[in-house]
């Protein structure tokens, strides 16, 4: 029996339990606020269960640099852009987030995503003792910041980050750059722009990590052979990603 439960209230009690599933079980925080947001139930297939759980080896320290490669409607964005950020803030505020997409209207919607579910107030009860709670002076819609110094900032493929960082120094989780769908199917098409991509990604991208661990998470669907994912496959940056 853990001895910080015995002077609270039942409701107090209900929530603490329930930041102690969030900490261990990404797949309960998910469920629990789609159910919040959306009140329908989840429904969970087999393939969000192996996106979770490889995002808590993330978390745990285990992966550094992670390739998930699935086909639209799949539920990726759910999982990885929203959900995800969303409960790390929770557990820790102090944490930084990059999002960036093809689109910065898709980035600005996720990073948008995130802070209205942080500010529901089941998230505020769950999440009270860590206080995540986040400044009243972000307003903009790609971007916001917490009192604890924590950051979600979200960016279009080619957009400039000046000044922004992801991830921390130390051993706890703290933010990640993460990247969805960083080509439209059209643009996967051209040398050019499969080049522009890649550079964008070496020469802007790479260089936001707050610490050399900081992760990098890519959701795509695969849409050439030397699309980024298939570029970084290839050793194109020199590290290893676990697909």
């Amino acid at each position: 029996p853990d001895k910080k439960c015995w002077k609270m209230t039942t409701v107090e009690q209900r929530n603490y339990a329930r930041k102690l599933e969030c900490e261990e079980d990404g797949m309960y925080f998910a469920r629990y606020f789609f159910k919040q947001r959306m009140v329908n139930k989840m429904i969970v297939a087999p393939h969000h269960k192996v996106i979770q759980d490889t995002l808590q080896r993330v978390i745990d320290g285990e992966i550094a640099r992670l390739i998930i490669n699935v086909p639209p409607r799949s539920g990726k964005t759910l999982f990885v852009s929203q959900m995800f950020p969303a409960c790390c803030m929770g557990l820790n505020p102090a944490s930084s987030f990059i999002l960036t997409s093809y689109s910065k209207t898709l980035a600005s919607n996720n990073t948008y995503m995130i802070r209205e579910l942080m500010r529901h107030e089941v998230y505020q009860s769950i999440f009270s003792d860590t206080q995540p709670t986040i400044r009243d002076d972000s307003q903009a819609r790609d971007e916001f910041r917490t009192e604890a110094g924590g950051m979600v900032y979200g960016v279009g493929a080619g957009g400039t980050i000046t000044g922004k960082g992801a991830g921390a120094m130390g051993d706890m989780f703290s933010g990640a750059i993460l990247i969805d769908d960083i080509s439209k199917p059209s643009d996967a098409l051209s040398e050019t722009m499969r080049a522009n991509t890649i550079e964008w990604f070496r020469g802007t991208l790479e260089s936001r990590k707050n610490s050399p661990d900081t992760p990098i998470i890519i959701i795509a669907q695969r849409l050439h052979e030397q699309d980024l994912p298939g570029w970084l496959l290839d050793g194109g940056n020199g590290e290893e990603w676990e697909l």
